[in-house]
């Protein structure tokens, strides 16, 4: 489980300053948004993964081993176990910052023409290039090519991940 924190913490950092130069427009190349907004997220999430899955294998070392240890008491009377407590209400807030942060950056990136024109449609690379010179190049491609909603949202990156894997 140390290594689930060593990875999620050192994922947010990243995360978080990189976002900070993106949204600067220090990074204002559409695959920086794709790296920052999903693929970061996606290994900050293996590492929160990984935090249960080595108390799990501590728990049955422990049913193996019933010497080696009890599971310790909580009592929130003890000042040293209330910052505990305390510690972890404030990471998973964090943590929950974080997820909401990557989730509203990724799909404002993924939502933008530089996105659509440069990252998923270079083999469009003419229909992107006549839109942006053309009278509606202030209309956002996904304004027309993906429905209202959520669920419109999710079912075109989804068909989107088939071509790009198909591809």
């Amino acid at each position: 489980s140390l290594v689930g924190m060593a990875i999620a913490t050192a994922m947010a950092v990243v995360f978080f300053g990189l976002a900070a130069l993106h949204l600067a427009g220090f990074l204002p190349n559409p695959y920086i948004g794709l790296l920052v907004f999903v693929a970061l997220p996606l290994l900050f999430f293996v590492g929160l993964a990984l935090i249960p899955i080595g108390a799990w294998l501590t728990a049955r070392r422990r049913a193996r081993q019933p010497g080696a240890g009890d599971w310790p008491v909580i009592d929130l009377r003890q000042p040293r176990q209330r910052t505990i407590a305390l510690a972890v209400v404030a990471l998973t807030t964090v943590n929950v910052v974080i997820v909401a942060f990557a989730t509203y950056g990724g799909v404002h990136a993924m939502e933008s023409n530089a996105f659509c024109g440069q990252v998923c449609h270079t083999t469009m690379e003419p229909q992107a290039t006549a839109h942006a010179v053309w009278p509606h190049a202030q209309v956002s491609c996904t304004s027309c090519h993906v429905g209202p909603g959520a669920g419109s949202f999710v079912e075109a990156k989804l068909a989107g991940t088939r071509q790009l894997t198909s591809h």
